[in-house]
């Protein structure tokens, strides 16, 4: 059993260290090959990999090709029947990416395997979530049609005990996969800039007649890695992924009336933002980071980034 462990890289030299530390600590009783794919960091990144970890090889970007033009060459590269996509700012511990690849050998109905993400402190943080859909989207805008509109309105946090668990789409924090599944889906779709990467995979997994599940695994995600954005471009970055996996997978009247529905949902969640400054002397977010998500997603996102 081989394990190719796929990690892209944007200036997290710390945490990258610690993550190929407890890679290759946490990894013994199968073959890794380890690739680290550095997008033009400026941090000495790709120095400190090339230095302390001759075992991993190394690809070096002269530009930054983002998450998933760079998972996508550490996947080519990759020679192993497994392929993991794991984020720099995770940490492996109790052998997990062992515990992973012995699960997925058992139940090859699986295309896409996740686990459980904790913090630092072992506290469990978002490790899965839904499809984006019209009714997920007013239960986004107007929380309380959850209860009427969405059974899945989720946190993303796996109840205790109920690993393993079949889920729509694991995070792609730490996401675990086959050649033969990658044969049948195709690579990441390079047009999601950021976000949604996993979301569209999945999909597609599940298409191919793949399951996606959670192992009974934990993996520290420290977060906060590659992305230092602030809140509002975060915010604004996740919701036009959401668009353009709508856009993509579904048919153009719905996707129409999904649009209408976040223009009305960003409208109002603007508007009461200020109100709720007034009365209560603070808003979260504030109303003039709530208009900047607005024309963030209005001018469609970052500058230079794919459409299409």
């Amino acid at each position: 059993m081989k394990v190719s462990v796929c990690i892209v890289n944007f200036n997290t030299r710390e945490m990258l260290r610690g993550c190929l530390r407890s890679v290759f600590i946490e990894t013994e009783e199968i073959a890794l090959d380890v690739i680290v794919v550095d997008n033009a960091s400026t941090d000495g990144s790709a120095e400190m990999v090339a230095a302390e970890f001759p075992q991993a090889r190394l690809i070096r970007n002269a530009e930054n090709r983002r998450f998933a033009g760079g998972a996508n060459q550490a996947l080519r590269a990759a020679t192993g029947e497994y392929l993991l996509m794991l984020n720099s700012d995770t940490v492996v511990r109790d052998r997990a990416i062992e515990r992973m690849a012995a699960f997925m050998a058992e139940h090859r109905d699986v295309g896409a395997l996740g686990c459980r993400l904790v913090s630092a402190d072992g506290t469990p943080t978002m490790s899965y979530g839904c499809f984006p859909s019209l009714r997920r989207n007013l239960a986004y805008w107007w929380p309380w049609m959850r209860g009427r509109w969405d059974a899945h309105a989720i946190d993303g946090i796996p109840p205790a005990g109920a690993l393993p668990m079949e889920v729509e789409y694991p995070s792609g924090a730490c996401l675990l996969t086959t050649r033969e599944v990658l044969e049948k889906t195709g690579l990441l779709d390079e047009g999601f800039f950021l976000y949604g990467e996993e979301t569209d995979f999945c999909l597609r997994a599940r298409r191919a007649g793949y399951r996606s599940v959670l192992a009974p695994v934990d993996v520290v995600h420290v977060g906060g890695g590659s992305n230092r954005a602030p809140g509002w471009q975060t915010m604004g970055r996740a919701r036009l992924a959401e668009w353009r996996f709508v856009r993509k997978h579904r048919s153009f009247a719905y996707f129409a009336a999904f649009v209408a529905v976040e223009c009305v949902g960003m409208a109002w969640w603007t508007a009461r933002g200020f109100p709720r400054a007034l009365l209560k002397g603070s808003a979260d977010p504030p109303p003039q980071d709530r208009v900047r998500v607005v024309n963030f997603i209005l001018r469609g996102g970052d500058p230079g980034r794919k459409r299409g």
